[in-house]
């Protein structure tokens, strides 16, 4: 069949396996070093709607662990491009805190964002190395790549704070409340959104809440000698906010199309190809 990949003939992916988890702020999930674990949620704060995903490729620790994803401070002091977000993770045979992972969990915004510091467990502040592509070498711990459009990914072997914010001033001053008049609406837009984590290419699906539990149709538009071609990728069950996720068995090539069908229908959406 045209179905997705995981078996002769299946045609939905009701739980896709690289991850269909979009969860709301602040929230905890457990990771299993035998697979990847990928979760995306909405930034706090702010007037837009901004996204990120963590990823946590399989073997960064050596024991299942408890992530914890939470923002430090009250929602009024974020506006639109901090980034500010508390990521730890907790053995779940000792409880202690994991301080360096074996392999490096990677940050990754949809939208213009400023450059975060890493505050490690003893507080000490680590500057993230500048990459020239989205992979750490061996001798760097921690680095930022920046995309044409201003968003980033962060690559990490360190936890725990990720942030943009003013560290110094808001330890020296307390917190100075940043009053944002929110017009924020969760989820009332659609969009696809490619990125590839690890090199692994895979697309978000984030339709509009009225889509939620719905099934939709992943298909590729190519390009091909002068002619347009549609195939399907995969059915994908949406989740009660209209979101899921799927992983994409190889790179989108530079005339590449994504689109979603329900019921046949093309939705209209805003396209975010990441380069």
């Amino acid at each position: 069949g045209t179905g997705a990949s995981g078996g002769a003939g299946t045609t939905i992916e009701a739980e896709p396996n690289f991850g269909s988890n979009f969860q709301k702020l602040p929230f905890t999930l457990s990771y299993d070093p035998s697979s990847d674990l990928v979760v995306t949620f909405e930034l706090p704060g702010g007037s837009r709607l901004d996204l990120a995903t963590i990823f946590i490729p399989a073997g960064a620790t050596n024991e299942r662990a408890t992530l914890t994803v939470s923002y430090p401070l009250d929602l009024s002091n974020y506006l639109d491009g901090d980034l500010d977000l508390s990521i730890l993770l907790q053995s779940q045979t000792t409880g202690q805190l994991i301080e360096s992972l074996l392999e490096a969990l990677e940050l990754r915004t949809w939208t213009s964002t400023g450059t975060p510091r890493l505050q490690e467990l003893n507080g000490s502040i680590l500057e993230l190395t500048n990459l020239s592509e989205p992979r750490l070498s061996l001798d760097i711990d921690a680095g930022i790549f920046r995309f044409t459009d201003d968003s980033i990914q962060v690559l990490s072997k360190k936890l725990s704070r990720f942030t943009n914010l003013n560290l110094d001033l808001i330890s020296s001053q307390g917190v100075k409340k940043r009053a944002v008049i929110s017009t924020r609406k969760p989820a009332e837009r659609n969009r696809l959104l490619y990125g590839e984590f690890a090199s692994k290419p895979f697309v978000l699906v984030d339709l509009k809440s009225t889509f939620g539990n719905q099934l939709v149709q992943l298909q590729l538009h190519k390009y091909v000698r002068g002619g347009n071609t549609f195939l399907n990728l995969a059915k994908l069950k949406l989740d009660e906010f209209g979101n899921a996720s799927h992983e994409l068995n190889e790179p989108l090539r530079k005339r590449d199309r994504l689109r979603v069908l329900i019921d046949g229908t093309k939705i209209i959406y805003h396209s975010v190809v990441l380069r």
